[in-house]
């Protein structure tokens, strides 16, 4: 199946209380839009499309070396409706249009490829989430027949709608041909801006529409607060944690161990507290790391013991070592 990805970027991020743009924020020591563009590009899509908006020269910037994605300049922005418009010029001939938020970091590639599956046999994909607490959610809303017939934002709720679980995420996947047809019929409203979810109900009218709703609904979580963005990112750190817990690892308190990057680690290892481990680091079985202890793009080999206050980077530690409490070992590359 051939298919585009738009990007949403625009958005001022206002309550990050920041002149950043919110998705340049950092999460896991990259920016927020990063996560989603590396994940799409695990789809092979025809294009990547990043709709931008304010101060999104600093998106570019952060981006310069990568010719894959086409920017795109909201200069009125007028929603999310109004993104989408832009960003259609750019997409090419292609099948499927993929519409995503640029806030939401722990997207998943096989969410997307579920995604790509219904897209061969429905004209468009919403994915949704159950929330216990849905506040400042737009809520999903369905007919007699369980199927969507509108998409209702927080603000313009009723009490009894306000009472819904089912949350709309914010991304979907549409028919090419049917969605150049569809935003033709977004008006503009609410401090003139552009919804694209005011063609939810055409589009169920006139075209097949598969709800599918995610297993962890912080897969499709934003954070609009830096309050939020630090909580997400403690969840992902902890849910790495519980990972290398099931597989043998000892982690003495998996609130205070900091994972960044493409990290392998064997059975029977010991990690103590406070221990920051980034980039591309493997180690081998028996290694025992004390607490306070930094490793970075390194090789750390069997039964070997980093006393605590050590600082590790570049390096290769042989087998039976023993680094001494407060050690410094790098090799500049």
């Amino acid at each position: 199946m051939s298919f585009s990805v738009i990007v949403l970027a625009a958005g001022y991020g206002s309550r990050m209380c920041s002149k950043d743009p919110k998705t340049l924020h950092s999460f896991m020591d990259k920016p927020v839009l990063s996560w989603i563009i590396n994940v799409i590009k695990l789809l092979l899509p025809f294009r990547i499309v990043v709709v931008y908006g304010y101060k999104g020269y600093k998106l570019k910037y952060s981006y310069k070396f990568d010719s894959s994605v086409i920017w795109v300049h909201q200069h009125e922005l007028t929603g999310t409706g109004g993104a989408v418009i832009a960003g259609l010029h750019y997409v090419g001939n292609v099948k499927n249009i993929f519409i995503l938020c640029g806030d939401v970091p722990l997207i998943k590639a096989n969410t997307l490829k579920n995604m790509l599956y219904y897209g061969e046999y429905y004209k468009c994909v919403i994915l949704t989430a159950i929330f216990k607490y849905p506040y400042g959610f737009g809520r999903i809303l369905r007919d007699e027949n369980n199927n969507i017939f509108k998409i209702v934002e927080e603000s313009n709720a009723t009490f009894k709608e306000k009472k819904i679980k089912e949350i709309n995420s914010g991304i979907y996947l549409i028919s090419r041909k049917h969605l150049l047809n569809l935003v033709s019929n977004l008006n503009l409203f609410n401090n003139n801006e552009l919804q694209f979810t005011d063609i939810i109900y055409t589009i169920s009218v006139k075209i097949k529409t598969k709800l599918l709703s995610v297993f962890y609904n912080e897969d499709i979580f934003g954070p609009n607060t830096r309050k939020e963005l630090v909580l997400l990112e403690r969840y992902f750190q902890y849910k790495q944690a519980m990972f290398f817990l099931d597989r043998g690892v000892t982690i003495k308190d998996p609130n205070r161990l900091d994972i960044k990057g493409n990290v392998i680690i064997a059975k029977d290892v010991s990690i103590g507290i406070n221990v920051i481990i980034e980039g591309n680091v493997e180690i081998r079985s028996g290694v025992v790391i004390e607490s306070n202890v930094f490793i970075k793009c390194s090789k750390i080999y069997e039964n070997v013991i980093v006393g605590r206050n050590s600082f590790i980077e570049n390096s290769i530690i042989e087998s039976n070592s023993i680094v001494k409490a407060d050690s410094k070992i790098y090799c500049i590359i």
